[in-house]
């Protein structure tokens, strides 16, 4: 099932009502999301167990697979910069395909 522009969408929302400041869009579905079979999302502002909740509350509102991690301190090792180009906020990704049309 390919990842379209509504799963981001309400990927976005949630995570802004669970208290996100930021949303990290990675993988297959920032890549090629017409191929994409899951969301990689990474998150920062949501606490412990309510990441855990957050990304149920995900999966369950899009029926996409869905991997949500904690945002990493810029220090990190593993930090998204660590891992070259294609990362992007999921709302700039959402900004970019719909100026795009």
């Amino acid at each position: 099932m390919p990842v379209l522009q509504s799963p981001i969408q309400c990927a976005v929302t949630l995570a802004r009502d669970f208290g996100a400041t930021r949303l990290l869009l990675f993988g297959s579905a920032l890549e090629n999301p017409a191929q994409a079979r899951d969301l990689d999302l990474a998150c920062d502002g949501v606490p412990g167990w309510k990441l855990f909740e957050l990304a149920a509350r995900i999966e369950e509102e899009t029926s996409i697979p869905l991997d949500l991690v904690p945002f990493l301190a810029a220090d990190h090792p593993l930090h998204a910069s660590h891992f070259g180009a294609g990362e992007d906020t999921a709302a700039e990704c959402l900004r970019r395909r719909e100026s795009a049309r």
